[in-house]
């Protein structure tokens, strides 16, 4: 029948064109979900890379942005156990493998654009997507799970997170579609293939800078070299340059650069105009040629790194050789004025540790409560301050620090010590000052400046690389 034909042919050229309209606006978002997953990719990439150069300055002593205050605080996140064991295990830090994450999204990403763009169903590229999509959310939800139980907060973690899901969901959104929901076995094999390849090339890669990269938290080799390190003792009038050569090069290229950066750093630093202190405890003599004065928290896990490389380095030098000198600078808006009020009341463990070291510091056991603090920092609270006090510095002392942490001779001294620290524009701690100007909580330069006198012209620095 003619008229029937007709019919069909009008039904068939409407089919026609709408189907092109609705293939286009199919393709269209497509295109921008695959669009968003090399960006989210990328993006996550670009934030790993800024995270590890953040670790790396937090181990010069250098203060990162994203460390507000006792709970946003990247740098907890990063000393944590189990980043360090991980770190100590692969030779990577956790930043270096959300780097090697990303490059494999990024490869995945744009392995199924290059697909689609030649019209292939490329099954395989699908699966590498979706096996990265899958890793990378079940990782990032461990991970802030951990960092929850440590009540801790990394805003640019939780960015890294964010930015996770993000390529997660928008893989989701293409399963079924763009992407087969359930790819075969053999592009199964074949993403697993290629992803496995890609991550041993990338791994290799990043396994130079990774073991260059410090472990948070642990303790910087300050160790004397052999041979007869006591034969060419320090003395104030003439720096052992033999012992200081040697020590020099006894370090690890890495140490090197790094001790050549902070030096460079320390010749270039400021030297503000200081005020006459009140006494504190100090380690050394008093007419030593370097004098080094260190700002704590006792919660600060840097600050209990730091004063454990200190005491290695005072059991190793002669006592003429410096002046160490340990002051306060709780980070608690309720005892520190340069910080934000706290929102609760009550006592602050920080600033109840920090007055119960002023209370104490004419005590010969003043220094081993000071250790045993950075110790037990991680579960210290006020009453084990307490408890700590009438243990190691007595009975009698315990009983009359609740009346010392009220006195306001207390506050004034660790205001005094928190207004000095200012002079230097301290956003963190630790913070060391060598003979009036601020130094990077590098070690290793610490006991360079020791051995050479304090003078950071030493000849024998000339050794070191240049940046």
């Amino acid at each position: 029948d003619p008229e029937e034909q007709m019919a069909r042919s009008t039904k068939g050229a409407r089919a026609q064109n709408t189907s092109p309209a609705r293939s286009s606006a199919l393709n269209t978002s497509a295109a921008w979900s695959m669009a968003g997953l090399v960006g989210a990719a990328a993006a996550c990439g670009g934030l790993a890379v800024f995270q590890w150069m953040e670790l790396l300055l937090a181990n010069l002593g250098q203060e990162s942005f994203c460390s507000i205050d006792e709970v946003f605080n990247c740098i907890a996140v990063w000393e944590a156990p189990m980043a360090k064991q991980w770190q100590a295990l692969t030779g990577v830090p956790v930043a270096g493998w959300g780097l090697l994450w990303a490059l494999l999204a990024v490869l995945s990403s744009l392995w199924a654009v290059s697909d689609r763009l030649q019209r292939a169903d490329g099954p395989a590229s699908a699966a590498a997507v979706q096996i990265v999509a899958s890793s990378g959310v079940a990782t990032s939800a461990a991970l802030a799970a951990y960092s929850l139980s440590l009540g801790q907060v990394c805003l640019t973690c939780w960015t890294t997170y964010a930015l996770v899901g993000v390529y997660g969901v928008l893989t989701w959104r293409l399963s079924g579609t763009t992407f087969p929901s359930r790819p075969k076995g053999s592009a199964l094999r074949s993403a697993v293939g290629v992803l496995m390849a890609a991550g041993i090339v990338g791994y290799l890669a990043l396994l130079g800078p990774g073991r260059s990269t410090p472990v948070p938290g642990a303790t910087e080799e300050v160790t004397l070299p052999e041979p007869e390190p006591a034969a060419e003792a320090v003395s104030s009038s003439a720096p052992a340059e033999g012992l200081l050569g040697r020590y020099l090069a006894s370090l690890a290229p890495p140490a090197r650069r790094m001790l050549g950066q902070a030096l460079a750093a320390y010749r270039a630093a400021p030297e503000p105009a200081l005020p006459d202190l009140s006494p504190r405890p100090f380690r050394g003599a008093d007419s030593a040629p370097v004098r080094i004065v260190d700002f704590s928290d006792m919660k600060c896990p840097h600050c209990a790194t730091l004063a454990e490389s200190l005491h290695r380095l005072a059991t190793q030098l002669p006592e003429r050789s410096f002046r160490l000198e340990s002051r306060l600078f709780p980070l608690n808006g309720a005892c520190n004025p340069a910080l934000p009020a706290p929102g609760r009341k009550g006592p602050h463990v920080r600033c109840v540790a920090a007055k119960a070291l002023i209370c104490t510091q004419g005590s010969p056991k003043h220094e081993s409560l000071r250790r045993q603090m950075f110790h037990e920092q991680s579960s210290l609270t006020v009453p084990r301050v307490h408890e700590l006090v009438a243990e190691l510095i007595g009975t009698q002392a315990a009983r009359g620090l609740a009346s010392c942490l009220d006195d306001e001779k207390t506050a004034l001294q660790l205001r005094e010590d928190i207004d000095y620290a200012a002079r230097f524009d301290i956003r963190g701690t630790p913070m060391v000052v060598v003979n009036g100007r601020r130094v990077l909580t590098y070690p290793p330069l610490l006991m360079a400046l020791i051995l050479a006198g304090g003078d950071p012209n030493h000849p024998a620095f000339a050794t070191l690389p240049s940046s």
